[in-house]
């Protein structure tokens, strides 16, 4: 009998552990973007788990990279900045919103007020001994 052929269990491992290495790869270059950093290829294939030398033939990754590596860091704010329009507009529609909520309250809080008013002159004129 002649020797199983298992080259297609291996090519297909192959296949598989190139896409989880790309996944890494692209997994580490995104990470490294949302914290704003200007990476390095080294600092990118340790966190990817993967070759410096596998990562040199991706050609696109290493694009990507570079184009973190010559991006600028974002200027640091110093000090109060001022607010924009957009969240003038946010805050005085909320305060608007709250203070026709707190003029509700205060009509609610003043008629009861008035009723309870009412209800102890009603009371007075109605038992004048026991008003003292």
């Amino acid at each position: 009998m002649p020797p199983a052929d298992n080259t297609r269990y291996l090519l297909e491992a192959s296949r598989r552990r190139a896409a989880e290495a790309r996944d890494r790869a692209e997994m580490a270059i995104a990470a490294a973007a949302r914290a704003g950093t200007r990476p390095t290829m080294v600092e990118i294939a340790r966190a990817a788990g993967v070759s410096r030398s596998w990562l040199y033939t991706q050609t696109d990754l290493v694009t990507a990279i570079g184009q973190m590596q010559q991006r600028r860091p974002a200027p640091t704010r110093t000090g109060p900045q001022p607010a924009t329009i957009d969240s003038l507009q946010t805050r005085l529609e909320a305060l608007t919103r709250r203070n026709t909520q707190l003029r509700a309250e205060v009509h609610d809080l003043t008629s009861r007020l008035e009723a309870a008013h009412g209800e102890i002159r009603r009371l007075r004129i109605a038992n004048p001994a026991r008003a003292e």
